[in-house]
């Protein structure tokens, strides 16, 4: 709640506040579960506060956002329909990104803060130690979300070319754009080197899905893709590409 909420004094909060924070919640990937315990929480409280005529109302009643009780949540894809939407968005900005993140596991928040100082291509190897988090309206950087977050992660060699062309892709941006590019030392970046939103990442993933014919699928399910594909092939997602790819 306090990242959402934390910057209004409690007489400030309005139920476009609440609403706009559940829309959040979800944009940020999470479960319809957490989504209606952080609500119930806020009810709650604010359900005290009245009571103590602190308000006046109880601004999380009535609430546009919230998900529908037993509302089957939409199932990761297959391995075939994974390979589908990376041969669709193979020339998309963030096309490596989401191949990135199907074959490493990473949260979007880590892939997103990953840095060039944190990959040591020639050692097949990258560091998870910050991930962009969000503080109400923004994007900050902070630890990564669980706290056995910050760890190493072994790239396959299909992860490590995919790297490669990255970098060359970002080198031949920073030759365009010149001393207006931003080289925060970002992995994945805007075409001027600045930050790439998390959000933005999600939203994107879910139109060119549906661009692509897909069924709908959560961002946050890529990981539980990857963990299907080191199940199925008993060897590490990273060396094995998707079947039709």
């Amino acid at each position: 709640l306090i990242p959402h909420l934390g910057r209004f004094r409690l007489g400030e909060l309005r139920h476009s506040h609440v609403e706009r924070m559940l829309r959040d919640l979800r944009a940020g990937g999470k479960g319809d579960t957490t989504i209606r315990r952080t609500h119930a929480v806020l009810r709650s409280a604010l359900s005290g506060a009245k009571r103590a005529r602190l308000v006046s109302e109880n601004v999380a009643q009535d609430v546009n956002g919230l998900p529908e009780r037993g509302k089957p949540r939409p199932a990761p894809w297959e391995p075939e329909l994974l390979g589908r939407f990376l041969d669709a968005t193979a020339s998309h900005r963030f096309g490596p990104l989401y191949e990135f993140l199907a074959f490493t596991g990473l949260r979007r928040g880590e892939a997103c803060a990953l840095r060039w100082s944190d990959v040591v291509l020639e050692s097949r190897v990258l560091s998870v130690r910050s991930s962009l988090v969000q503080v109400g309206p923004k994007w900050i950087e902070g630890k990564p979300k669980t706290a056995s977050g910050e760890r190493r992660v072994d790239l396959g060699e299909r992860t490590v070319e995919l790297l490669v062309r990255v970098k060359l892709a970002q080198g031949r941006d920073r030759k365009r754009w010149g001393a207006a590019y931003r080289d925060n030392d970002r992995v994945f970046a805007r075409e001027d080197g600045s930050d790439v939103s998390p959000e933005a990442v999600t939203k994107t993933f879910g139109r060119l899905a549906t661009a692509a014919g897909l069924p709908t699928m959560r961002l946050h399910d890529l990981r539980h893709v990857a963990a299907s594909l080191m199940i199925s092939s008993g060897v590490s997602a990273n060396d094995r590409p998707p079947p039709m790819r």
